[in-house]
């Protein structure tokens, strides 16, 4: 009865329009000449872009709502010029706003995420390995916008290995009432590549249980570094001690 009880607290605390989310067959063409950058931060030259590198060719409508993550993979063979190793510069998403919205503020962060198997040959998002900071966004005129989320220690972690790894946009509060921006996403849906979570309710596939016309549009930059040495995922004590 505890259990239910809470089950019934958590739904009545969602915005009403998040229990039918709209239908990505609603989804129309985007002409991607109209996409604005929105930079949160000053970014330094990248040599590579990773995730899906895609132009968003589809509009999902009013699809964010807050409290939500969005991730697609990152792999080495995206980057072969990094044979040490990268350091993650920024990630990316694509949001559209209509009259609507505006003007809109709201706090969005990203990461780089590894990776865990969900099922045999699909691998979903696992644990965050490093973050950017919690950035404030402000938009003032509708249209398509791309927005990029600089890491603060940009060129500092050194991340080896092959992969695979997530790149993530992560909203963590909700949206103001009545601002629903558009998802926006490629033209070649793939399963087991676009994964969401709503309000910690575990990771869904956007192609395969929302049914998304293509896969969600984000990317991350990186520049090679030399020196890779993997994020410790334990408590500063317990690093120390490997050393002493």
């Amino acid at each position: 009865m505890r259990s239910l009880i809470i089950i019934l607290v958590l739904c009545l605390a969602l915005p009403a329009a998040a229990a039918n989310r709209p239908s990505a067959g609603a989804a129309k063409p985007l002409d991607p000449s109209h996409i604005v950058s929105l930079r949160a931060g000053s970014l330094a030259t990248p040599d590579a872009t990773v995730g899906n590198t895609n132009a968003p060719t589809t509009i999902v409508p009013d699809w964010f709502y807050g409290k939500e993550s969005y991730t697609y993979p990152v792999s080495a063979g995206q980057m072969p010029m990094c044979t040490d190793g990268f350091a993650p510069l920024s990630v990316t998403i694509y949001m559209g706003f209509g009259p609507e919205d505006v003007p809109a503020v709201f706090t969005m962060s990203g990461a780089l995420r590894t990776t865990t198997t969900a099922s045999p040959g699909c691998i979903q998002p696992g644990a965050r390995l490093v973050e950017t900071p919690l950035y404030q966004v402000t938009v003032t005129e509708p249209g398509d916008y791309r927005v990029d989320l600089p890491f603060a220690d940009a060129g500092m972690s050194c991340i080896p290995g092959t992969g695979p790894w997530m790149a993530e946009v992560y909203f963590p509060d909700w949206f103001p009432d009545g601002m629903l921006p558009d998802g926006m996403a490629d033209s070649s849906p793939t399963s087991c590549t676009s994964w969401y979570n709503f309000y910690d309710f575990g990771w869904e596939d956007l192609v395969a249980l929302y049914g998304w016309k293509g896969n969600v549009v984000v990317s991350m930059e990186a520049a090679c570094c030399a020196n890779g040495v993997p994020v410790q995922e334990q408590s500063w004590g317990t690093v120390k001690s490997l050393f002493r």
